[in-house]
């Protein structure tokens, strides 16, 4: 009997016949053969990757450049498991025979650790940024599209956020995602390194959403936990980034200047205070611009409009903060006449 935690055990029959045993045989020598290549390439690999430092090293190159090649459009992690597929495979493999014998888990970056931490709601922690683009976006489009981004959001896969939201050639949210990414796989490092979240033992459903893939892969709650601290540090790591995609939806003309409660409302109608007007504006548009006879008067009219949803744009952006303003003040002289009363 040959055993590999690799590749199994290989027994033979002892009723096995004579052409059954040479072709066993040949088989059974080429698979070892394949395997003692596989090990002599590998073994430097894993050994290195069975220590901390050097395994948290592995893990950065992988993710960094995995979230080069999504922003570019390539599928970053196909093309990285190419090289570190094995690896994390192999530890995979390791850290589940370890688990089922009770023993310490060899490696702690695996399949699973990255799958369950790392990539919730894709490459870049995506998840978190169509949470915050919900809650704090004035980019129309972009808050209608980041609504139906959720459930394969919340499923983990990658492609629709890409390229709909898109985070395809886009530099505003690409330094948050590389970055953040790369932030995520030390802070995750670190809380298993010092013991206090179970390591990544078993190999789970890559598509298992935000604290399930967590649990299933340490066996402990602190997974669940774990996972969801990475969400929200994510998320807030992608607020700021946020806001200068809402500045440069303004300068387009295209943000919407809610206040929260409005914001809420948009989220669940798609309406807001200023859309009689736009819709009036957009009418008469497509009105004039349909009776218009030759190529210079529609050119004059694209012009004229577009300097009309300027207008409307800041007028509305005037409104917008003269009612905060206004509701500031008043908060300042009820504060004011509560501590009078109290003196």
């Amino acid at each position: 009997m040959t055993s590999d935690p690799m590749w199994g055990d290989f027994t033979l029959l002892n009723k096995t016949t004579e052409p059954e045993y040479s072709a066993f045989n040949l088989n059974f020598k080429a698979l070892t053969l394949v395997t003692l290549i596989y090990k002599f390439f590998t073994y430097p690999f894993m050994k290195a990757a069975s220590n901390p430092n050097v395994g948290l090293g592995f893990a950065l190159i992988y993710i960094f450049f995995a979230s080069i090649f999504w922003f570019f459009g390539l599928h970053g992690t196909n093309i990285m498991n190419g090289i570190f597929g094995p690896i994390w495979l192999y530890a995979t493999v390791q850290n589940s025979i370890a688990f089922k014998a009770g023993q310490d888990l060899p490696f702690i970056f695996s399949l699973g650790f990255f799958d369950a931490f790392i990539f919730l709601g894709g490459w870049g922690m995506s998840l978190g940024l169509i949470l915050m683009t919900l809650i704090m976006g004035r980019d129309k489009q972009t808050r209608i599209i980041s609504k139906n981004l959720i459930a394969p959001g919340i499923f983990n896969i990658d492609e629709p956020v890409t390229f709909a939201y898109p985070l395809f050639l886009n530099p505003v949210m690409a330094i948050p995602a590389i970055i953040g990414s790369c932030l995520l796989v030390v802070w995750t490092w670190f809380w298993m390194q010092i013991g206090v979240v179970p390591g990544a033992a078993l190999l789970i459903p890559w598509m298992a959403p935000v604290g399930i893939g967590g649990f299933l892969t340490t066996g402990s709650w602190k997974g669940i936990i774990l996972a969801l601290s990475n969400l929200i540090l994510m998320a807030v790591l992608y607020i700021p980034f946020i806001l200068i995609a809402n500045k440069i939806a303004k300068n387009k003309g295209t943000a919407v200047p809610l206040n929260y409660l409005g914001r809420i409302q948009f989220f669940f109608t798609g309406r807001n205070y200023a859309e009689p007007k736009t819709k009036e504006l957009r009418l008469r548009q497509r009105v004039e611009l349909k009776n218009s006879s030759n190529l210079q008067e529609r050119r004059g009219l694209k012009v004229y409009y577009r300097n009309e949803w300027k207008t409307l744009h800041n007028e509305l952006v005037t409104k917008y903060r003269q009612a905060r303003n206004d509701k500031k003040r008043a908060r300042q002289i009820k504060k004011k006449s509560q501590k009078t009363k109290k003196t």
